[in-house]
């Protein structure tokens, strides 16, 4: 069953291509002339054609995907009329693909009457390979390492790691960071609700222009991600930190379960605070879905002792094996919710404020 798309420039013909090409799928391109009910459905939303598609919302009963190309471009769904229960939820083409894949594997699979399990034939390959044997097992680690990409960013006087794996349950995890001065801002967010995470993401967008990291101002960027969740019924967290690379501290604003790691301890923090970190340092951020993905196998105590053992590895080791530990354990072919890690290394020599 091909993927009907309506309203695609080129350019988002061409992501959604390469998209669907990653998922074994096809793509149907045509104009708003020729929706129907017959799915599955992904409307493009642009800037020049939200008339049209609250036009054509109106006439569709089936259920359908919104595709933006830019992340701005989410706060068109602000001006789209539609019902609610026909909104499986969105595709944001400006994420890397291995975050928009589950969503548009899910839709497909619920429209083609697909049991679940089904979705496992993606990964088939992989879990082929899996054994008790040391020298499959190093294989698959090779393999799922090439998979599921770690993210790098060389900072000044600190290098900042983050990775991804997508979960099957709606709603999801973002990073972002953004950097002015002598701070760096990052912010990780999550929700239940493929609408509250839009909003969020737009929320955060126009934080970042405006160029003004202060305790202030991302206290005032909290009450509104809060105020997101509750107009939209939708559970919300997020783990949000400033650093200073000239003092070498860093404020944090936190609701939810996520968790840091430093040195061999996992650390429970609520609310907002301030640590100061030393050079050499490393911090780990753990995000809530991360957190469900362990617990749904291990004791909390278990995942503190697995951050233990490899505590001294390099950064980069340690959480391709704290990953490779939720991928082993999965039931599907996704994780059941999105996992994010992300870790902040203080480079050595350091020079910093005392």
């Amino acid at each position: 069953m091909n993927i009907k798309v309506f309203g695609a420039n080129a350019s988002v013909k061409e992501k959604l291509i390469r998209l669907s090409d990653a998922l074994d799928k096809k793509c149907d391109f045509l104009d708003f002339d020729n929706l129907s009910n017959q799915g599955p459905l992904l409307i493009v939303v642009l800037e020049s054609s939200v008339d049209t598609i609250n036009d054509y919302l109106v006439e569709i009963e089936a259920n359908f995907l919104l595709v933006f190309e830019k992340r701005k471009d989410l706060e068109l769904l602000k001006k789209l009329n539609f019902n609610p229960k026909q909104f499986f939820g969105f595709v944001d083409l400006s994420l890397d693909e291995i975050y928009n894949q589950p969503i548009i594997n899910n839709f497909v699979a619920a429209k083609m009457g697909l049991e679940k399990s089904n979705l496992e034939s993606l990964s088939k390959d992989l879990d082929k390979i899996l054994s008790f044997t040391q020298d499959e097992l190093e294989r698959v680690k090779k393999l799922h390492e090439k998979t599921v990409k770690m993210r790098t960013e060389k900072l000044k006087g600190a290098t900042l790691y983050l990775k991804f794996m997508a979960g099957e349950k709606s709603g999801g995890e973002f990073f972002d960071y953004a950097g002015s001065g002598q701070d760096i801002l990052m912010i990780q967010l999550g929700s239940q609700s493929y609408v509250a995470s839009s909003m969020m993401l737009t929320e955060v967008e126009e934080f970042k222009k405006r160029n003004n990291f202060t305790e202030e101002s991302i206290v005032a960027l909290t009450k509104k991600i809060v105020k997101i969740g509750e107009e939209s019924n939708s559970s919300v967290n997020y783990m949000i930190t400033l650093f200073n690379f000239h003092r070498l501290e860093l404020n944090y604003f936190q609701r939810g379960k996520s968790k840091l790691f430093q040195g061999d301890s996992l650390l429970n923090i609520e609310g907002n605070g301030k640590m100061r970190l030393k050079p050499g340092n490393k911090l780990f951020f753990i995000s809530e879905g991360f957190l469900k993905n362990a617990l749904l196998n291990m004791k909390e105590s278990d995942f503190h002792l697995l951050f233990k053992e490899h505590e001294k590895h390099p950064t980069k080791e340690l959480i391709n094996e704290l990953f490779f530990e939720l991928y082993k354990n999965k039931k599907g072919t996704f994780l059941e919710y999105d996992a994010l890690l992300c870790a902040i290394e203080v480079d050595s020599n350091a020079i910093f404020e005392v």
